[in-house]
């Protein structure tokens, strides 16, 4: 990271308190999702995501300025790992919220960190948790074949979720062994060229279409700056502090998706979502103590 970089994140976090990064953090993706949702088309959708990817890139190269002759060997397999996974959840994401309302999408979507976080569990008691999510997604799926949620539908949320599993994963394994931010910076131009097929197809009629540009930029900053925020973030909290804030996830979403989407909720699929974030809350104190007292493995 630059000299400038670096002071600016010393600022942030002396000034910003910690929790604050990190309910900022939700707001912003959610927003930028929210607002993405609001001009993505099935005919658009990965035309936005590649002009994202390579807007988002160039910020983050612009901004941090990695210095990536410095990497071994090692780090660049990482970070390309890491690229790889982030193009596979991007995509993940854009197909599962292009089929869902935005909080469904949070609310299935947090099966994946919520499974992560509970590897290598110690105890039965930290079954409790994945029980409680697994129910939730039950709620929302279609047993029936009355609601308007079909199977195949649901099976887009849980590809995103395990793509999120596989994302953090990889960060966890790029954030040992590359400095700072890094490992994220350069996993966003990877993923660009990950997404290139299907971005640029159709990419000059999207830009002589009536694309709302300034709604991409928009889109771009909020995808973007909350990995960073989580990463100051991250510099100050405990896990469990982390991961009980992260679990306001579910919930800011739909709230999102209700103002600015005016999306809404069965009284079934609010009960999902209590349960999901019922399961995270839990799953991160759990996380915790096993930590305490070594049963738990994981960075």
């Amino acid at each position: 990271m630059s000299r400038s970089g670096a002071a600016i994140e010393r600022s942030a976090l002396n000034v910003v308190p910690a929790p604050l990064l990190v309910i900022l953090a939700v707001l912003f993706i959610q927003l930028g999702t929210g607002v993405a949702k609001g001009i993505v088309t099935p005919q658009n959708a990965y035309n936005v995501l590649f002009v994202r990817l390579v807007l988002g890139s160039g910020l983050l190269l612009v901004g941090v300025r990695p210095r990536v002759t410095e990497l071994s060997r090692r780090q660049w397999l990482d970070a390309v790992l890491l690229g790889i996974v982030f193009g596979a959840f991007n995509l993940a994401v854009s197909r599962a919220f292009q089929n869902l309302p935005l909080g469904l999408v949070a609310t299935i979507g947090f099966l994946g960190p919520l499974t992560v976080s509970l590897m290598n569990a110690g105890r039965p008691l930290d079954l409790l948790w994945p029980t409680l999510g697994g129910a939730g997604v039950f709620l929302l799926t279609p047993w029936s074949g009355t609601d308007s949620l079909s199977l195949s539908v649901v099976g887009y949320g849980l590809t995103y979720a395990a793509a999120w599993a596989v994302y953090i994963l990889a960060s966890a394994r790029a954030g040992r062994t590359l400095p700072g931010v890094t490992g994220f910076v350069l996993a966003n131009p990877i993923a660009a060229v990950i997404v290139a097929p299907l971005g640029l197809a159709g990419i000059g009629p999207f830009f002589r279409s009536d694309a709302p540009l300034g709604a991409i930029v928009l889109i771009t900053i909020c995808a973007t700056l909350p990995f960073a925020l989580e990463f100051m973030a991250l510099k100050r909290l405990a896990p469990r502090v982390f991961g009980v804030l992260l679990s306001l996830e579910p919930g800011i979403a739909t709230m999102i998706g209700w103002i600015v989407l005016r999306e809404e909720l069965s009284a079934v699929g609010w009960l999902a979502l209590i349960l999901v974030s019922v399961a995270s809350f839990g799953a991160a104190f759990t996380r915790a103590e096993n930590m305490r007292s070594g049963c738990s493995r994981l960075p």
